[in-house]
């Protein structure tokens, strides 16, 4: 009986091998090809320059809102802030009120030297500039 099962199992093997019988070729999914929602993460294709160079636009001359771009001045000043000192105020404070930092209270002492003669040692109503 057991020599049976194996021939029985021996020329099942050959003759699948004889006949042709394989594993099929693996399939792969394409779902760009299969016209599915585009890959939200695959990065945007690149269009070109925004626009096409004009050389003749050398030759015209500026328009006017160029020339106005030219002569704009887009210098930046720093602002400036004012502080009334109130009861309790330092330097220190102040600094790490504005500047979320209060090593920088030499930098309010230094633009205040005019009217602060002792950084200990400010006064209630006094003005001061904050950088």
């Amino acid at each position: 009986m057991r020599r049976n099962g194996f021939l029985t199992c021996l020329s099942l093997i050959v003759l699948g091998t004889v006949a042709g019988c394989h594993k099929p070729e693996a399939v792969t999914y394409d779902p760009q090809a299969a016209g599915a929602y585009p890959d939200p993460y695959a990065p945007e294709p690149y269009l070109g320059p925004a626009r096409e160079y004009d050389s003749y636009a050398d030759e015209a001359g500026t328009t006017p809102e160029e020339a106005a771009y030219d002569k704009a001045d887009f210098s930046i000043e720093p602002a400036v802030r004012y502080h009334t000192v109130a009861k309790k105020d330092t330097l220190f404070k102040l600094a790490r009120t504005y500047y979320n930092d209060a090593a920088k209270w030499k930098d309010i002492y230094s633009a205040n030297r005019s009217t602060i003669s002792d950084p200990n040692k400010i006064y209630v109503g006094q003005q001061l500039v904050i950088p």
